[in-house]
């Protein structure tokens, strides 16, 4: 029996990633577009709702990733990625305020969240290669596998 399969997508990752793409580049120009007219109050209103928009639609597009590639522990997914967004809001509160407090105004936090979308988008890619290169997708259950790895072992 064979218990290490792949299938050539896992679920609907292919899906997903294609629907988050156009959601993180639009997000990510939204936010420049932010930076650049954030010092008028109307580029600063209209910019904040845009990016908020754009960023609230971001989130259901990873949550489904993350189930589509989590296998036997999607609420451990789950969890992880809630926390993971609760510290990116504590971090970036932080390094706002850290850039505000340093004295680079009041739009540098903006600038700040474009550098932080880097390495956001480099994690986003290792974690498509990851699924989509040699790594083993695991289908069986896990006392399938247990009983499986021991007959081999034999």
């Amino acid at each position: 029996m064979e218990v290490l399969t792949r299938p050539s997508t896992p679920r609907n990752a292919q899906g997903t990633m294609n629907s988050l793409s156009p959601a993180r580049t639009r997000f990510a120009l939204l936010a420049l577009a932010l930076a650049l007219l954030a010092s008028t109050w109307a580029g600063l209103l209209v910019g904040l709702f845009l990016v908020g928009l754009a960023a609230s639609a971001i989130s259901p597009a990873i949550q489904t990733r993350l189930m589509d590639v989590a296998g036997d522990s999607p609420t451990m997914a789950a969890a992880v990625n809630h926390s993971a967004l609760n510290m990116g809001n504590s971090l970036g509160a932080f390094r706002g305020g850290a850039v505000i407090a340093a004295g680079f105004g009041y739009v540098a936090p903006t600038w700040v969240g474009l550098a932080l979308i880097v390495p956001g988008v480099i994690c986003a890619l290792a974690g498509w290669f990851m699924t989509h290169g040699d790594v083993p997708h695991v289908s069986a259950p896990p006392a399938e596998r247990l009983e499986a790895a021991t007959q081999q072992q034999s």
